[in-house]
């Protein structure tokens, strides 16, 4: 039996990082709008960018986010079990709160927690995604520590038309998806409807954990989306979308009867609902000038069904984030470049069973940013201030520049601050939480070396990000009170190699992570973070069939701040297929961890074994 190692995947992901001579099909270029908040085709933006396209999303080895984000270059994701259990990420080290997620540019966030439910983002509803790494408060403002994620859903253009897809897999696992969209006129539509099942596995794999229950934990999942627009003239478009998803996630919890005695076989779970409505309208007011406004609001409403420790009866405990936005942006072309102006305003409100001091705080903000090239040299500046009421002003800037050293060669150095908010739970969770608590904030600097030529790119970034004031709990010498305080300092420091190619009709693709993220202080390595990470993948295409073979490594982690308790390194190898057995219809098959490689992201938390999975697509192109 072949036996996977992490290292073999680092060195394959490293032999991929190379371009090849024999590279002669010309690149597609995709557009990014989150390096700038403005369409910027890739190969010019100064930012350390990936655009994950619907076709690569749909030929990915992976049936949901947190897997798919796990083969994206500076990126490592946590997950405490199977299927819709909480994951979390860590972008270039930062912790997995110092990540801003998008969709379809309305944040979508828990304000009490800090972070964001991507275990509940399906594929199947995803247009695009585009992960800019690097602090970005300068353009989103709070929690763009490490970067940022965006969302894109499903869009209506040209003829109308219907696609559909499903398959089924290990686990009892299920997916189904179905929609329709397209072009009438000047009215362009889409919609998009998905389920998802799966009887899952025991969240907790190791039996001494005190939470430990040995039976499945499963997951089902709602989802739509929508979007409609309407071009009134070539000067004015305006529209609305929505995106909504309801899932319901079994776990393993622990309750303690009067006599402390511990309590696990009951049927713990979570419902979520997450949801973001949002309407805009794009106006021309003049040549060279584009002016947007966009208002909306995204919901994360969370309700934990668990045992009540006295009366032995089930109880529930929910909490809702509301996010009410409105964002004013205009972009100019002038003859020296492009300027960015725009104000935004939030308002974050928090209800439910928990008795916070304070429900709500409004975030007025203002940003301005300018991107110019001159021959070689290319430069982009942006600086925004964020007036937020719980703790007043911050404000953050960024300053980027670029040289081209000679066709396809393009060197890049940047700087920026940026700062994540405290969350309601750390300065107002009932006999916890700390009010004076400030932000946590960040000094970032990074130097690039890129290529791209032909078919073929290659990446090479370095970068160290200093985190000060990071929230961390203290409690007093007899653990009788504990409270958040700004203590922590991080270190994040390290080189991220990412490449593309094709090689006798293969795409070859692949990054390799070198990083140090660690406690300021004493050195240790920031808990679950590796050193090295890595991810590689070939695929080629044989007539009407298609087959990919993909590799994921990662070094040894750490499950503490004190790096006592080490959790190994491990490589999984995955494989997908497909067959066009008819015009716009395809089977797929997916097959994952294909050696049965047993191993931890998190530790006593369980991961999936072998799995397959297969379906059949009605993709019209």
């Amino acid at each position: 039996m072949l036996k996977s190692h992490p290292r073999t995947a680092l060195a394959l992901a490293l032999a991929a990082a190379i371009p090849s001579a024999r590279a002669q099909a010309p690149a597609l270029d995709p557009v990014v709008v989150t390096a700038a908040r403005y369409p910027t085709r890739i190969s010019e933006t100064l930012a350390d960018a990936t655009v994950i396209t619907r076709e690569e999303i749909a030929r990915s080895a992976q049936t949901t986010l947190p897997e798919l984000l796990r083969t994206v270059p500076g990126i490592q994701v946590t997950s405490t079990g199977g299927p819709g259990q909480v994951s979390g990420v860590f972008m270039r080290g930062a912790n997995t709160g110092q990540t801003l997620l998008l969709v379809d540019g309305m944040r979508l966030a828990s304000a009490t927690v800090g972070t964001s439910a991507i275990e509940h983002l399906p594929l199947d509803q995803i247009e695009r995604i585009e992960i800019v790494r690097g602090p970005a408060s300068s353009l989103y403002g709070a929690d763009a520590v490490g970067g940022v994620i965006q969302i894109f859903t499903r869009r209506g253009s040209g003829a109308p038309r219907v696609n559909a897809s499903a398959g089924y897999g290990t686990y009892n696992t299920f997916i189904g998806s179905a929609g329709v969209s397209g072009q009438s006129g000047a009215t362009r539509y889409a919609l998009q409807a998905g389920y998802e099942s799966s009887r899952g596995f025991s969240a907790i794999a190791n039996p001494s954990n005190l939470a430990y229950n040995p039976d499945d934990d499963g997951y089902s999942n709602r989802s739509v989306t929508a979007s409609v627009s309407h071009d009134f003239s070539d000067r004015l478009e305006v529209g609305a979308r929505l995106f909504r998803v309801n899932a319901d996630t079994q776990f393993d919890g622990v309750t303690f009867d009067p006599l402390f005695n511990p309590i696990t076989a009951f049927d713990f779970r979570n419902r979520q609902q997450l949801q973001s409505l949002s309407a805009f309208a794009r106006a021309k007011p003049m040549q060279g000038w584009d002016s947007t406004l966009r208002i909306g609001q995204s919901e994360d409403s969370l309700s934990i069904r668990g045992l009540d420790g006295f009366t032995l009866a089930p109880a529930t405990d929910t909490t809702t984030t509301t996010q009410n936005q409105a964002i004013w942006q205009n972009d100019v072309d002038t003859p020296v470049g492009r300027f960015l102006a725009a104000a935004e305003y939030r308002r974050d409100g928090v209800n439910g069973t928990t008795a916070y001091a304070v429900t709500s705080r409004t975030v007025w903000s203002v940003l301005g940013g300018w991107q110019g090239a001159f021959g070689p040299a290319s430069f982009q500046a942006n600086v925004r201030y964020d007036d937020n009421s719980q703790f007043g002003g911050r404000t953050t800037g960024s300053l980027a520049a670029g040289y081209e050293l000679a066709p396809g060669w393009r060197a890049t150095a940047a700087a920026g601050t940026a700062f994540k908010a405290p969350s309601f739970n750390d300065l107002y969770f009932p006999f916890f939480g700390n009010p004076n608590l400030k932000p946590e904030t960040s000094r970032n600097v990074e130097a690039g070396l890129r290529y791209e030529r032909g078919a073929s790119r290659a990446s090479l970034v370095a970068y160290r990000n200093d985190v000060t004031d990071l929230i961390t709990i203290v409690c007093d010498p007899f653990f009788i009170v504990c409270a958040p305080q700004n203590i922590g300092e991080a270190r994040l420091a390290g080189v991220t190699l990412a490449a593309a190619t094709e090689i006798a009709d293969w795409s070859v693709s692949g990054s390799v992570d070198i990083a140090r993220p660690e406690n300021a202080a004493t050195g240790a390595l920031l808990p679950l973070r590796a050193k090295e990470y890595g991810s590689v993948r070939a695929g080629r295409a044989f007539g009407a069939a298609r087959f990919t073979i993909e590799v994921v490594g990662s070094g040894q982690r750490y499950a503490n701040a004190a790096n006592t308790i080490p959790l190994a390194g491990y490589a999984l190898v995955n494989l997908y297929g497909e067959y066009g057995f008819a015009r716009d219809w395809a089977l797929f098959a997916k097959l994952t961890n294909l050696f049965d490689r047993e191993y931890e992201i998190v530790k006593d938390y369980g991961t999936a074994g072998r799995g397959v999975f297969v379906g059949v697509r009605f993709a019209p192109g």
